[in-house]
């Protein structure tokens, strides 16, 4: 009997789902502090939670309880259901899931008593018991489109380009709207539809200079591009000359819709300038499809990938000492800086615990967005002379550890700040996820020039030969595809 294919490999799905539980478990239990308290007394605390739904202040925290369970039912169903077909197993599966994550929450938040800044609730339980089912679900509905995709990705350029062109512009959507604290009442919407939660062109409260406003601004311009790419990827290729103008008209009315989808989130706002980044963004995406090949930007990029380097890489670094330590004023006191060692807390993401969720998640946002452009370097450094897609991934990962490690380090000599540990965990994830794509594109580009000059060759001309860059042989192309899709 012959097993049904699946999306994803079962090494994959193994290791999720454990690394899903163990980060469920972490996040719930930081900072693992536990104090002294008697079972009986504790158990009488757990048994007096608060069994009282979220309401609008605490709706945040709930959607967050939600997401952070997610990846526990995916992934355990993913590893339950793999190579199953048979109805009943899935929703024994499905039983078993939602078994697995009620006893996760319930027990968490039971030893949450003994830490400090930590109590039981309801409806903590409740949002983390709806994540793994929902999770669970997701796998559920999302299997045969992931397996959809997943062949995609190994088809035609012609397949693949929109494929992973529509995966960003789904997570994009997402994030705008994270973390999901939609409006529910008509009470809420006159609130929202207030002064305060949109401006015309600012909106009350959101920040107006710095360079890290600057940054915030132009990561909304930069991440908006690859929509806009979509956009004349679906419009230009039927009527390249009458749909130009029309694609601008739909990109700008598509920038003012995402952005006036943020009144529909509690913690959302929707400015004016941030819908004229997203349309030129889009507009962007549309005229580097409309005028520049793959191609023709691979080769421009390794002829000029040592001055890019040249200039890029310093500014870089200029810009991520000044996000990261505002220009000082430094000091070297070591009695100062072992003090601060001593009162620092190690544990990633403990700080953010300190914060409110819209907070902690632009937060983590920002700090992958200043990470990512080490990956986008690194990757550029051996455009020349490409290195194997293990040895690039390795490579981003140590470089953004490194750098993190040298930027959250120095804030130890600033006077004021402190180091984030969970920058470290961010930078090195970001500039292995940039690099990772980006070496990703340069294979399409690669493949898609290879099949254009073979379309092209006239009958019994000599092959074309290409330079190190292109893939040119058939076991070195499959080679480089089991290395990137085996997930």
């Amino acid at each position: 009997m012959t097993r049904r294919r699946e999306p994803l490999a079962l090494w994959t799905c193994v290791i999720g789902a454990w690394l899903s539980l163990g980060f469920a478990l972490y996040l719930t239990l930081l900072p693992f502090e536990f104090g002294e308290m008697g079972l009986e007394e504790a158990w009488s605390l757990y048994r007096d939670m608060s069994l009282q739904g979220p309401g609008t202040s605490g709706r945040a925290q709930f959607m967050a309880n939600v997401m952070m369970f997610m990846p526990l039912g995916f992934f355990w169903m993913a590893w339950l259901t793999h190579g199953r077909d048979r109805l009943v197993w899935h929703l024994g599966a499905l039983a078993l899931v939602a078994l697995l994550g009620l006893a996760t929450t319930a027990t968490a938040e039971f030893l949450q008593i003994w830490l400090p800044y930590r109590y039981p609730a309801g409806a903590d339980i409740a949002g983390n018991f709806l994540g793994a089912v929902a999770g669970a679900l997701m796998w559920w509905g999302l299997r045969r489109p992931l397996l959809h995709w997943r062949g995609q990705l190994a088809g035609p350029n012609r397949v693949i380009v929109p494929a992973v062109l529509i995966a960003y512009a789904l997570l994009y959507v997402a994030i705008g709207l994270a973390p999901f604290d939609l409006v529910l009442s008509s009470a809420e919407w006159s609130q929202r539809l207030g002064p305060s939660a949109w401006g015309l062109w600012v909106a009350t409260g959101a920040c107006t200079s710095g360079l890290r406003c600057i940054s915030e601004l132009g990561l909304t311009l930069v991440a908006s591009v690859p929509v806009g790419i979509l956009l004349a990827y679906g419009g230009l290729r039927r009527r390249p000359p009458a749909n130009g103008a029309v694609l601008v008209i739909l990109a700008a009315l598509l920038a003012i819709l995402l952005e006036a989808l943020n009144l529909a989130t509690l913690s959302g706002i929707a400015e004016g300038r941030s819908a004229v980044l997203r349309g030129a963004g889009f507009v962007t995406g549309i005229l580097l499809h409309a005028y520049l090949s793959p191609l023709q930007v691979m080769q421009a990029l390794q002829r000029a990938a040592i001055p890019l380097l040249v200039v890029a890489a310093p500014l870089y670094g200029a810009a991520l000492l000044v996000l990261n330590h505002d220009l000082g004023p430094y000091h070297w006191n070591p009695a100062a800086i072992s003090a601060q060692w001593a009162q620092l807390n190690l544990w990633p993401f403990y700080y953010h615990y300190f914060v409110g969720e819209t907070v902690a998640l632009r937060s983590a946002a920002l700090h992958v967005a200043m990470y990512l452009p080490l990956g986008a370097l690194i990757w550029l450094a051996q455009i020349r002379r490409p290195l194997h897609p293990r040895q690039l991934q390795w490579l981003a990962a140590l470089g953004g550890l490194l750098v993190a490690l040298l930027m959250e380090g120095g804030k130890l000599l600033v006077v004021g700040l402190r180091p984030d540990p969970a920058s470290l965990i961010l930078a090195t994830a970001a500039a292995w996820g940039m690099a990772t794509a980006l070496h990703f594109l340069t294979r399409l580009a690669t493949e898609a020039s290879t099949t254009s000059c073979t379309r092209t060759r006239p009958p019994g001309s000599a092959p074309v030969t290409a330079g190190r860059s292109t893939v040119i042989n058939e076991p070195a192309r499959r080679e480089h595809e089991r290395d990137e899709l085996q997930f």
